[in-house]
């Protein structure tokens, strides 16, 4: 389970060295106890387990996550038995630009 940020909703990072949970977006920090009272309503819902491929730590999966990363190691994980291949795509339509040439025009 990921805790989001109460300023901004972004991801909160644990901060060994700070002993505090941290978000890049905002820069805000909290404690751990300010989260999770927070959370405690939330912490009821149904949740799965599964392994990070990439460290082996568990990442707890909300009912209703498809995707998040691991909180150690910030692996990308997507649970594949919520993803329904009834939404493949037909055809995949390719970019006619590079990807840097979209970053010099911006």
């Amino acid at each position: 389970m990921i805790y989001q940020c109460p300023n901004c909703a972004s991801a909160l990072i644990y901060d060994p060295e700070q002993n505090c949970l941290v978000c890049h977006h905002c820069d805000s920090t909290f404690q751990p106890e300010e989260i999770k009272t927070d959370y405690m309503p939330k912490l009821r819902m149904n949740f799965h387990i599964y392994s990070c491929t990439a460290c082996g730590a568990e990442i707890m999966v909300t009912e209703n996550e498809a995707a998040t990363f691991c909180v150690y190691c910030g692996q990308p994980v997507i649970v594949f038995d919520r993803v329904s291949s009834e939404l493949q795509p037909d055809y995949i339509i390719p970019f006619k630009t590079t990807k840097e040439a979209a970053h010099a025009s911006l």
